[in-house]
């Protein structure tokens, strides 16, 4: 098993982000916890190690289903950014946004990752 695989699901008041498949993490409900950081960054710095281990190019971060995230959370996805540009440019990868289309959320918000680090961000609409 990957070392992705092992990584255990999280779970919290409105919102759920489970590993999927051996390179998507889908995210369900809405992120608006009063310190995110708290939660969110434990569980996306054992993502992290395990894409280092596995050596995973593109990890697909599903949001079709993810309803709503505040500012404290996205704030954490920046820090992830962080790391991951921080690695050895042979153990970098690209975070996959999947998307829904006509969320305007979605839309700015993530536009605004991809230019803070076109390298590390892709974005793709999904029909979901």
């Amino acid at each position: 098993m990957s070392e992705l695989g092992k990584v255990q699901g999280l779970v919290q008041e409105k919102m759920s982000a489970q590993v999927v498949d051996g390179g998507t993490i889908a995210f369900k409900g809405s992120i608006s916890l009063r310190v995110p950081a708290e939660v969110l960054r434990p569980f996306f710095a054992d993502v992290h190690a395990a894409c280092i281990a596995d050596g995973i190019q593109e990890l697909a971060l599903d949001f079709v289903e993810l309803e709503f995230m505040n500012s404290s959370s996205i704030r954490v996805l920046v820090t992830w950014l962080d790391w991951i540009a921080a690695e050895q440019e042979a153990k970098q990868y690209v975070l996959h946004f999947r998307t829904k289309p006509g969320v305007t959320w979605q839309r700015t918000t993530l536009s605004v990752l991809q230019t803070l680090s076109k390298k590390h961000v892709k974005i793709s609409s999904v029909d979901g």
